[in-house]
């Protein structure tokens, strides 16, 4: 007759470790949520120096004066 030994967990161990995990999402999103931000924040910033690049070179090109303006739908300047 053949013994076997009984293998796995048990629910004390599987509630530490969904603890650990809890814990460790915890703690890691708001870190997440921050990165995301600055990098949109990065990206913003980026996109504004292109525009003032490009319509610098624009002015050059052709000498006349370049006007950048805040557009809600990129035809139309939003006035303050």
């Amino acid at each position: 007759m053949k013994i076997f030994k009984q293998r796995g967990f048990t629910i004390i161990e599987l509630m530490i470790a969904v603890i650990l995990i809890a814990v460790l999402l915890t703690m890691g999103v708001p870190s997440f949520s921050r990165t995301i931000e600055q990098n949109k924040l990065s990206t913003q910033v980026n996109d504004l120096i292109s525009t003032m690049q490009y319509a610098r070179s624009e002015s050059v090109k052709t000498g006349k004066r370049i006007t950048i303006c805040k557009s809600n739908n990129g035809t139309n300047c939003v006035s303050a």
